[in-house]
Protein backbone atom coordinates (compact mmCIF):
# COMPACT_ATOMS: atom_id res chain seq x y z
CA UNK A 1 0.00 0.00 0.00
CA UNK A 2 1.61 3.28 -0.74
CA UNK A 3 -0.18 6.72 -2.06
CA UNK A 4 1.80 9.29 -3.44
CA UNK A 5 1.42 12.75 -2.26
CA UNK A 6 1.56 15.54 -4.84
CA UNK A 7 0.90 19.43 -3.95
CA UNK A 8 -0.24 20.19 -6.89
CA UNK A 9 -3.38 18.65 -6.34
CA UNK A 10 -4.13 21.17 -3.45
CA UNK A 11 -6.88 22.88 -5.16
CA UNK A 12 -5.35 24.19 -8.14
CA UNK A 13 -1.80 24.82 -9.29
CA UNK A 14 -2.32 28.78 -8.04
CA UNK A 15 -2.42 27.94 -4.67
CA UNK A 16 0.61 25.68 -4.51
CA UNK A 17 2.85 28.52 -5.96
CA UNK A 18 0.96 31.52 -3.47
CA UNK A 19 1.70 28.53 -0.71
CA UNK A 20 5.15 28.60 -1.45
CA UNK A 21 5.69 32.06 -1.52
CA UNK A 22 3.80 32.87 2.06
CA UNK A 23 5.40 29.71 3.61
CA UNK A 24 8.36 29.28 2.32
CA UNK A 25 8.75 25.71 3.69
CA UNK A 26 7.10 23.39 1.20
CA UNK A 27 8.83 20.27 2.54
CA UNK A 28 7.49 21.18 5.89
CA UNK A 29 4.18 21.52 4.61
CA UNK A 30 4.95 17.93 2.60
CA UNK A 31 5.84 16.28 5.78
CA UNK A 32 2.91 17.15 7.71
CA UNK A 33 0.69 16.34 5.14
CA UNK A 34 2.46 13.00 4.67
CA UNK A 35 2.36 12.58 8.56
CA UNK A 36 -1.65 13.53 8.62
CA UNK A 37 -1.91 10.97 5.58
CA UNK A 38 0.02 8.38 7.91
CA UNK A 39 -1.91 9.12 11.02
CA UNK A 40 -4.89 8.59 9.19
CA UNK A 41 -4.12 5.08 7.83
CA UNK A 42 -3.13 3.99 10.89
CA UNK A 43 -6.30 4.80 12.88
CA UNK A 44 -8.42 3.46 10.55
CA UNK A 45 -6.69 0.10 11.10
CA UNK A 46 -6.33 0.22 14.44
CA UNK A 47 -10.30 0.80 14.24
CA UNK A 48 -10.80 -2.49 12.43
CA UNK A 49 -9.73 -4.09 16.02
CA UNK A 50 -7.20 -6.93 17.04
CA UNK A 51 -3.58 -7.32 16.37
CA UNK A 52 -3.10 -8.10 12.87
CA UNK A 53 -4.31 -4.61 12.66
CA UNK A 54 -2.47 -3.33 15.17
CA UNK A 55 0.34 -4.79 13.60
CA UNK A 56 -0.53 -2.74 9.76
CA UNK A 57 -0.94 0.13 11.28
CA UNK A 58 2.38 0.59 13.49
CA UNK A 59 4.47 -0.59 9.48
CA UNK A 60 2.36 2.80 8.26
CA UNK A 61 5.01 5.17 7.30
CA UNK A 62 6.21 8.64 5.57
CA UNK A 63 8.92 8.64 3.59
CA UNK A 64 10.88 10.69 0.62
CA UNK A 65 9.52 14.21 1.72
CA UNK A 66 10.83 16.51 -0.88
CA UNK A 67 9.46 20.14 -1.80
CA UNK A 68 6.58 18.58 -3.83
CA UNK A 69 5.84 15.67 -2.70
CA UNK A 70 6.01 12.80 -0.11
CA UNK A 71 5.11 9.26 -0.08
CA UNK A 72 3.33 7.55 2.77
CA UNK A 73 3.18 3.69 2.70
CA UNK A 74 2.58 0.71 4.44
CA UNK A 75 5.34 -0.93 5.19
CA UNK A 76 9.20 -1.17 3.10
CA UNK A 77 8.72 -1.33 -0.64
CA UNK A 78 7.41 -5.14 -1.83
CA UNK A 79 7.09 -6.19 1.83
CA UNK A 80 5.51 -8.87 3.16
CA UNK A 81 3.11 -6.10 5.51
CA UNK A 82 2.52 -4.05 2.08
CA UNK A 83 1.07 -6.96 0.12
CA UNK A 84 -1.37 -7.85 3.17
CA UNK A 85 -2.25 -4.32 3.57
CA UNK A 86 -3.27 -4.07 -0.27
CA UNK A 87 -5.05 -7.46 0.05
CA UNK A 88 -7.42 -6.41 3.36
CA UNK A 89 -7.77 -3.18 0.90
CA UNK A 90 -8.42 -4.36 -2.48
CA UNK A 91 -9.57 -8.14 -1.21
CA UNK A 92 -9.34 -10.62 -3.99
CA UNK A 93 -7.32 -13.83 -4.28
CA UNK A 94 -4.36 -14.65 -2.18
CA UNK A 95 -1.55 -16.06 -4.68
CA UNK A 96 1.24 -18.61 -3.55
CA UNK A 97 4.61 -17.46 -4.64
CA UNK A 98 5.92 -20.81 -4.56
CA UNK A 99 4.60 -23.21 -2.05
CA UNK A 100 1.34 -23.91 -1.36
CA UNK A 101 -0.91 -22.05 0.71
CA UNK A 102 -2.47 -24.48 3.55
CA UNK A 103 -6.07 -23.59 3.61
CA UNK A 104 -7.90 -25.25 6.89
CA UNK A 105 -10.54 -27.97 6.12
CA UNK A 106 -13.93 -27.07 7.10
CA UNK A 107 -14.96 -28.48 10.94
CA UNK A 108 -11.15 -29.72 11.60
CA UNK A 109 -9.13 -28.69 14.46
CA UNK A 110 -6.70 -26.63 12.03
CA UNK A 111 -8.97 -23.69 12.09
CA UNK A 112 -7.77 -20.57 13.20
CA UNK A 113 -3.83 -22.58 13.34
CA UNK A 114 -1.31 -23.22 10.20
CA UNK A 115 0.44 -26.75 9.30
CA UNK A 116 3.22 -25.81 12.03
CA UNK A 117 1.75 -26.12 15.12
CA UNK A 118 0.81 -30.12 14.71
CA UNK A 119 3.75 -31.30 14.46
CA UNK A 120 4.76 -34.33 11.85
CA UNK A 121 2.05 -34.42 8.84
CA UNK A 122 1.84 -35.62 6.00
CA UNK A 123 0.48 -34.99 2.18
CA UNK A 124 -2.28 -37.29 0.92
CA UNK A 125 -3.12 -36.46 -2.77
CA UNK A 126 -6.66 -36.79 -4.35
CA UNK A 127 -7.80 -36.62 -7.59
CA UNK A 128 -8.68 -32.64 -7.33
CA UNK A 129 -6.45 -31.40 -5.12
CA UNK A 130 -4.00 -32.13 -2.37
CA UNK A 131 -4.69 -32.58 1.49
CA UNK A 132 -2.33 -32.25 4.58
CA UNK A 133 -2.83 -34.35 7.92
CA UNK A 134 -1.93 -36.38 10.40
CA UNK A 135 -3.20 -39.96 11.31
CA UNK A 136 -6.27 -40.02 13.54
CA UNK A 137 -6.22 -41.37 17.34
CA UNK A 138 -8.25 -43.91 15.12
CA UNK A 139 -5.17 -44.84 12.73
CA UNK A 140 -7.20 -43.10 9.64
CA UNK A 141 -6.10 -40.04 7.54
CA UNK A 142 -7.14 -36.92 8.99
CA UNK A 143 -7.28 -34.41 6.89
CA UNK A 144 -6.67 -30.99 8.38
CA UNK A 145 -5.61 -28.79 5.52
CA UNK A 146 -6.39 -28.42 1.42
CA UNK A 147 -2.98 -27.16 -0.42
CA UNK A 148 -3.75 -24.45 -2.59
CA UNK A 149 -1.43 -22.17 -5.04
CA UNK A 150 -4.68 -19.63 -5.25
CA UNK A 151 -7.51 -18.77 -2.68
CA UNK A 152 -11.03 -18.05 -3.51
CA UNK A 153 -11.37 -14.26 -3.93
CA UNK A 154 -11.37 -12.72 -0.32
CA UNK A 155 -13.84 -9.98 0.67
CA UNK A 156 -12.50 -6.42 0.89
CA UNK A 157 -11.53 -5.00 4.20
CA UNK A 158 -10.79 -0.89 3.02
CA UNK A 159 -8.92 0.82 5.62
CA UNK A 160 -6.58 3.10 3.55
CA UNK A 161 -7.65 6.84 3.49
CA UNK A 162 -9.89 7.61 0.21
CA UNK A 163 -8.39 10.07 -2.31
CA UNK A 164 -11.09 12.67 -1.41
CA UNK A 165 -9.73 11.94 2.44
CA UNK A 166 -5.83 12.50 1.53
CA UNK A 167 -6.85 15.77 -0.76
CA UNK A 168 -8.51 17.21 2.56
CA UNK A 169 -6.00 16.11 4.40
CA UNK A 170 -3.33 18.15 2.65
CA UNK A 171 -5.48 21.12 2.53
CA UNK A 172 -6.19 20.94 5.97
CA UNK A 173 -1.90 21.29 6.44
CA UNK A 174 -1.94 23.79 3.69
CA UNK A 175 -4.11 26.08 5.56
CA UNK A 176 -2.69 25.42 9.20
CA UNK A 177 0.87 26.57 7.40
CA UNK A 178 -0.87 29.79 5.94
CA UNK A 179 -2.33 30.80 9.29
CA UNK A 180 0.19 30.24 10.99
CA UNK A 181 2.68 32.22 8.56
CA UNK A 182 0.27 35.30 8.71
CA UNK A 183 0.57 35.54 12.71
Amino acid sequence: MMVNLDARNLKDPGFFRELERQVGASRQVMSTWGAAVQRQAARNARAKGGTFWTSLADAVQTREVSDTGAVVACGPVDSLIGRIGAQKQFGGPIVSKGKKLTIPVSGSVAKGKCAGDFGKLFVVKGEKNALLGRTGADGRFEALFTLVHKTKPQRAFPWWPTDAEILRLGQKEADWWLRKNAQ
